[in-house]
Formats: structure tokens, sequence, C-alpha cells
């Protein structure tokens, strides 16, 4: 994992480009106001299952959730 990664970052970016707020992705998840908060201020991070509620509540995928960029890969998967 690089020193760039911040799910935090990710999905406040992800977040205000849906113009989506943290209460609308509290509703959508079932995911608690006070967990949501503590992830936006890195006190902890969400477990796979949180992580995928998220990301499909705000419509992206995990990769774009955690501020990952693709990677090239020209020689295939197995790569």
């Amino acid at each position: 994992m690089n020193s760039t990664y911040s799910f935090s970052k990710g999905m406040e970016k992800c977040r205000k480009k849906k113009n989506m707020s943290r209460y609308k992705i509290h509703k959508e998840t079932g995911i608690t106001q006070a967990a949501l908060f503590n992830y936006t201020r890195d006190n902890y991070e969400p477990g796979l299952r949180n992580l995928v509620k998220i990301a499909d509540a705000l419509g992206v995928s995990l990769d774009e959730l955690v501020g990952r960029k693709p990677r090239s890969n020209a020689g295939g998967a197995n790569d």
C-alpha cells in the first residue's frame, strides 16, 4: 500500500462528486452516522462489507472509493 492512500479522502471526493451527504449514505447503507464520521476523520477504516455498501451507494468502484488509480497491465492479468 502506498503512503498516499487515504480512504477518507477517496470517500469524500466521491461523495462530493455525487453531491451526496453523509446522512444520505447513512440512510442508504445502514452504516451509523458515528461510523461514517469516524471514517471521514481517519479514526478507523471500514471493513469490506461497509466498503461495498458505501461504494454501491455512491455508484463507484472500490478502487475509485479508496482513491486507487488504475495501473498499467500491458502483459495481462497474470503478470
